[in-house]
């Protein structure tokens, strides 16, 4: 109601609005003394050979009305929204002097054309309107600090940073082609558009990275080249289960990755943390263990304390040289093990991930779960890997070099995320993450909305004490990690204009309609480019969803792949600006972060999801 509310009064002052900011910039160019005059827009040059500058108002009001929208409707305290109402001032005041800083350098460099103007305008804007987003949100959350990191391996990136260039070069590259080919104006709404879908356009990239990667793979980690006598099949191997209340999952689990160890020549054994469960986990995963055919296994009970202690308290007491963590309400493919132990040949090898897949395929919410687990596993976390700056290993499914994750600390406790967290520790201190594709696990998934809404709103909660605790990576700059790092926070803090994007949209397309200054050419148009780029950009995507389930005999999913779309809406729209308010309205309460008020944070999390 707020989005719809601001976009309306902002919308249906676009020429006020459009002139009043016009009219400041020409001051400030015949201050400098830059030749220009106004007529609509700004002309930049004499009166015979100016160059036009539209000012990007369209993607200024999308920012503008998620501040004021965000305001308005956050249950925090009064504080926090002055907060968020100043950011807003200081992001206005910054889109301002952006646009006087692009035409000054292009006049004073006589670099003077539309295609420049255009795309300094969209960088500057976009980047601005994020970073005040992410610099509101992450200054305004009670989050735990990081620390200063001292690598343990010093490493070149060469390679790294030469496939990085290439997949820039190639996203900007249809970014140009899709403003040239659809005749995109910066002062339009099919502009703004484009900037909602940056982080589409870019996702391009996971799929090159695709094929270069399967492309640069080592011989020794080929399917063909995995025999049984190798020197790493003989390594000791431990899996790690934190339980809590996991009667009806465990047994199979641990089942499952007794059968896998058939299939592995060297030593293993299991760790059931049972983490003060309520239930019959404790006597269910104790005769589960004293049923082991073909590793050893103990089972350890303390107090309840979250999954982060119970994954400290097991680390300690583990004897593997590579140790697997999984989630105990999962099954291990009989064959995962060797694949995803290969990779530590690799003595700078920190961390490997596998492929995580629905346990089941039965309602539609876990057949778009299996959609976007092939997207994440299979073509996004390959361009990670490529540029060796995986964010995220996942707690489901990760396996870690002992060595490397005692180093560096082991898992932290009272915090969201703590796979993320781990995985960005290990990177940062040079080691590489991984992942392996042919190593899989099956894994409950919600089977209806309320449950996947509970999960993604808790892995969106985690983004944010992830990147927290990971702010040193800024300062630090080795490697492609820093630039991945801060285009996710870009991407991040761009994509909270979905939430407010769709009456923005809308009532845009009416506004101009109704407008009688305006031709009814126009309006469709830009409804006419809005829906070839959506086309465009979702259709690139789905040819590669389909590229897999052909690949994989999985053409039961085709009739799915559409409602990627609709997922991506969801997500954008209820699940992160969830996450986000439940931060913000407990940490408008709680100004230190311990285990008291993140106890409350959890229970803050809960009450939000029976709503």
């Amino acid at each position: 109601m707020a989005s719809i509310f601001f976009s309306y009064i902002l919308l249906n002052n676009f020429s006020y609005l459009q002139t009043a900011e016009n009219n400041i910039l020409l001051l400030l160019l015949h201050f400098f003394q830059i030749q220009s005059y106004l007529d609509n827009n700004i002309y930049i040059g004499s009166f015979y050979s100016p160059v036009m500058y539209s000012v990007p108002l369209h993607m200024q009001m999308l920012f503008a009305t998620f501040f004021t929208s965000l305001a308005i409707s956050t249950s925090s305290k009064f504080h926090m929204r002055l907060k968020i109402l100043v950011y807003f001032a200081l992001c206005m005041l910054s889109f301002l002097a952006s646009e006087f800083v692009i035409i000054a350098i292009t006049h004073w460099f006589h670099v003077e054309a539309y295609n420049v103007y255009l795309y300094g305008s969209f960088i500057i804007t976009s980047v601005i309107g994020s970073f005040f987003i992410e610099a509101c949100l992450f200054t305004s959350m009670t989050l735990p600090k990081g620390k200063k990191i001292k690598p343990l391996i010093k490493r070149a990136y060469v390679d790294e940073y030469l496939y990085l260039f290439f997949m820039l070069i190639s996203s900007t590259a249809l970014l140009y082609a899709l403003t040239i080919l659809l005749h995109v104006d910066a002062n339009s709404l099919t502009f703004s558009y484009l900037v909602l879908n940056i982080a589409i356009i870019f996702s391009l990239n996971n799929f090159l990275a695709y094929f270069l990667i399967e492309s640069k793979m080592p011989d020794w980690l080929k399917k063909n080249k995995l025999h049984k006598n190798s020197i790493y099949d003989g390594i000791s191997i431990s899996f790690l289960l934190p339980a809590y209340n996991e009667e009806k999952t465990i047994k199979r689990c641990i089942e499952s990755i007794d059968q896998a160890a058939s299939n592995y020549q060297g030593k293993t054994e299991i760790i059931v943390v049972n983490d003060g469960s309520t239930d019959n986990t404790r006597k269910v995963s104790s005769d589960a263990i004293m049923n082991l055919k073909n590793c050893n296994g103990k089972v350890f009970n303390i107090p309840n304390s979250g999954k982060g202690s119970a994954l400290r308290y097991g680390l300690e007491r583990l004897s593997g040289d590579i140790v697997f963590r999984i989630d105990t309400d999962s099954i291990l493919d009989e064959n995962a093990i060797r694949p995803i132990v290969s990779h530590f040949k690799d003595p700078t090898v920190g961390s490997v991930s596998g492929v995580i897949l629905p346990l089941e395929e039965k309602s539609i919410w876990q057949k778009i779960t299996f959609l976007d687990f092939v997207f994440m596993y299979l073509f996004y976390k390959k361009e990670e890997e490529l540029v060796d700056s995986i964010m995220v290993q996942s707690g489901a499914f990760s396996v870690f070099r002992m060595n490397a994750l005692r180093q560096v600390g082991g898992w932290l406790d009272d915090r969201f995320g703590e796979d993320g967290e781990i995985t960005f520790r290990l990177g940062r201190y040079g080691y590489k993450n991984e992942m392996e594709s042919r190593a899989i696990l099956h894994t409950d998934q919600p089977a209806d909305f309320h449950s996947l809404r509970e999960q993604r709103v808790r892995w969106n909660m985690g983004y944010y004490f992830t990147r927290s605790a990971h702010f040193g990576l800024f300062k630090e700059f080795r490697g492609p990690r820093t630039i991945m790092y801060a285009f996710s926070m870009y991407v991040h803090g761009v994509d909270f204009t979905y939430a407010i994007s769709l009456p923005f949209f809308i009532l845009g397309l009416v506004t101009e309609y109704f407008d009688h200054t305006i031709p009814k050419s126009v309006v469709f148009e830009d409804l006419y480019r809005i829906v070839i780029i959506d086309l465009i950009l979702f259709g690139l995507q789905h040819v590669f969803h389909l590229y897999y389930v052909y690949k994989f005999k999985r053409n039961d999913m085709i009739p799915y792949i559409p409602f990627m779309r609709l997922y991506s809406i969801i997500n954008q729209m209820l699940f992160r600006t969830e996450a986000m308010e439940v931060i913000l309205e407990w940490s408008s309460r709680w100004q230190v972060h311990n285990k008291e008020s993140f106890r409350v944070l959890r229970q803050t999390l809960k009450a939000s999801l029976m709503k």
